[in-house]
């Protein structure tokens, strides 16, 4: 509301995931249309047949520490193919905490997915990867 104010309204905004509270209350979203953000996809997909299992067993997992859930699901399936991942350079995991990649220098690069708020409401940006 502050932009439109100032007759701003069409510069783009942009925030970090901590934006983003995955607290399920809508409403504390409402004033923020157009924003976009990065987020894990872990926080992005609720109904990931994955993450409802998780957080079936452990609820706070559905909250934004659910991050560290996503980074701990990925790291045990990253475990097995980092020997894939150094061979073939080009080649990602599209894992629940981002796009995943081994760097040239042994690093594993994350990439995460955009996010926009419309109405209230998370969505996804369809230019990213899934």
């Amino acid at each position: 509301p502050t932009l439109n104010f100032q007759y701003a309204g069409d510069v783009p905004v942009y925030a970090t995931s901590s934006v983003f509270s995955a607290s399920g209350d809508q409403n504390q979203y409402n004033d923020m249309s157009g924003i976009r953000f990065c987020e894990t996809p872990w926080l992005l997909d609720a109904n990931d047949p994955l993450r409802k299992q998780v957080t079936a067993q452990w609820p706070q997992a559905g909250s934004s520490l659910g991050r560290l859930y996503a980074m701990g699901v990925d790291a045990y399936r990253l475990a097995p193919r980092l020997g894939q991942l150094k061979t073939l350079p080009d080649s990602r995991i599209e894992g629940l905490s981002g796009s995943l990649a081994v760097s040239p220098t042994q690093r594993v690069q994350r990439q995460l997915p955009w996010a926009e708020f419309v109405n209230g409401q998370v969505q996804r940006l369809p230019d990213t990867q899934r």
